[in-house]
């Protein structure tokens, strides 16, 4: 009888726990299934275009340049998601869109991977390691999180404008622009690591 009272306990605290992270769960599924999708999507004649314009930025175009160019063009790229999160959490219509950034990250990354594979082999797989995916983790992590919180804004100001400005619940607009700073801290953290180990390992792959 205790042994039967502890699993319900157990139970009953995980799928409290899931409820209480299922915007977590929710998009980070999303982001594996849109990974994937970009790695099919690479097996048709129509990524060509796509495949090549993330490696000219992503990588060839990084030859060259300095550290601080390089860390400037790979902050921007990965703000440049977290950005567009923010500015559709400050609307209702952004709770449509808010998912489709996340759906775009793993899709690029997704078609990237799937190039650098088909195209370099092993130098593919110790770039993808070394340097792509340790640093493509964090910003991922980053913009997951931020998801939730712009998900929770559009919704909260939705609320406001139904009930015309008379909501309990609005938003804490501090905390709101201190989470936002923070993430892109987070951000440019990621940006840093790749930018390190790119300056650090590029001269041995060839990419030509």
């Amino acid at each position: 009888m205790k042994h039967s009272s502890i699993l319900y306990l157990n139970r009953f605290k995980t799928i409290t726990t899931l409820k209480e992270n299922s915007s977590i769960i929710a998009f980070t599924v999303l982001f594996t299934i849109s990974l994937f999708s970009g790695c099919l999507f690479f097996s048709t004649e129509k990524s060509k275009v796509i495949s090549d314009l993330l490696f000219n930025f992503c990588i060839s175009q990084k030859f060259n340049h300095s550290f601080i160019w390089i860390f400037i063009v790979t902050a921007l790229f990965e703000a440049v998601f977290l950005i567009s999160l923010y500015l559709f959490g400050t609307s209702l219509i952004g709770v449509a869109f808010i998912p489709s950034v996340i759906v775009l990250k793993g899709f690029f990354i997704g078609i990237l991977l799937s190039y650098l594979y088909v195209n370099f082999k092993l130098q593919a797989i110790a770039y993808n390691l070394i340097i792509i995916i340790p640093a493509a983790c964090i910003s991922t992590l980053a913009l997951i999180y931020g998801a939730c919180n712009t998900l929770n804004l559009s919704y909260t100001l939705g609320k406001i404008l139904i009930s015309e400005g008379q909501s309990d619940n609005k938003p804490n607009l501090k905390r709101i622009v201190l989470q936002f700073f923070a993430l892109l801290a987070i951000t440019f953290l990621s940006a840093l690591i790749q930018s390190v180990m790119f300056v650090a390992f590029i001269k041995f792959f060839e990419f030509g």
